[in-house]
């Protein structure tokens, strides 16, 4: 098993592939490799995708909120 990035891993493919694979439209795959989302892949051996996951920090969302509604 191998852990990548998701843009790691679409370079190797198209986005229409890499949206079949996730379960997906392409523009979804382009909206999340446009972002600033931390998306990994993990991929076996054969290359094939085994999971998608997102890592985010717990309550930045609250902070960036809160700062927003006090400027």
């Amino acid at each position: 098993m191998k852990d990548m990035t998701l843009s790691e891993w679409v370079a190797g493919r198209t986005q229409v592939e890499a949206a079949k694979q996730i379960g997906c439209g392409q523009t979804g795959v382009s909206a999340m490799l446009r972002s600033e989302r931390q998306i990994f892949v993990r991929v076996d051996r054969k290359g094939e995708l085994v999971k998608i996951w997102e890592e985010r920090p717990v309550g930045k969302r609250r902070r960036l909120e809160e700062a927003q509604a006090t400027a």
